[in-house]
């Protein structure tokens, strides 16, 4: 948790990124997101995660969606989601979806989990060059997972670092 907060915390401050970071579970996002907040303020970081039921709910997400740093899960930040100034996506968790076909077939619209929120990162609203952060937990099931993914970035040219390379820049 704190490692992500560092990264999402470097991306902000070096390199003034708008951000999304999606991960899996609820409790990584809110406490990555009370970590930043300590550091940042809730101006700057927002939490998208779970339900967001009543119209006082998605209201407060609106606000969210408009800060720099955005933390969420991907049901939230999947299908549907648009932030225009997004010039960075940082994956904190496996997503799977990318297989030998969908590296073939990824100039169709639409496409895997995968592809929609890396998508949010790439559409070039804005002049700085798409950045994908893709962290790996090493020593997992999800490590091997990753070559998969790599290849798909090669493929669609996009600029991107894992975590062991980011920890050494």
């Amino acid at each position: 948790t704190e490692l992500c907060a560092r990264l999402l915390k470097t991306l902000y401050d070096k390199e003034q990124r708008t951000i999304i970071a999606v991960a899996r579970r609820v409790s990584l996002c809110q406490d990555i997101g009370k970590l930043l907040r300590k550091h940042f303020g809730n101006n700057v970081v927002g939490v998208c995660a779970g339900p967001a039921t009543t119209k006082k709910a998605k209201l407060a997400r609106q606000q969210e969606i408009k800060k720099p740093i955005l933390i969420g899960t991907i049901a939230t930040l999947g299908e549907g989601f648009d932030k225009p100034d997004l010039d960075c996506v940082v994956l904190l968790t496996s997503v799977k979806g990318i297989t030998r076909d969908s590296v073939a077939k990824s100039g169709k619209r639409g496409g895997s989990m995968l592809e929609q929120i890396v998508n949010r990162g790439t559409r070039r609203a804005n002049l700085k060059l798409p950045l994908i952060v893709d962290v790996v937990d090493v020593g997992t099931n999800f490590e091997a997972q990753k070559y998969g993914r790599f290849r798909w970035y090669h493929h669609k040219r996009l600029k991107f670092r894992d975590d062991a390379s980011f920890e050494k820049s």
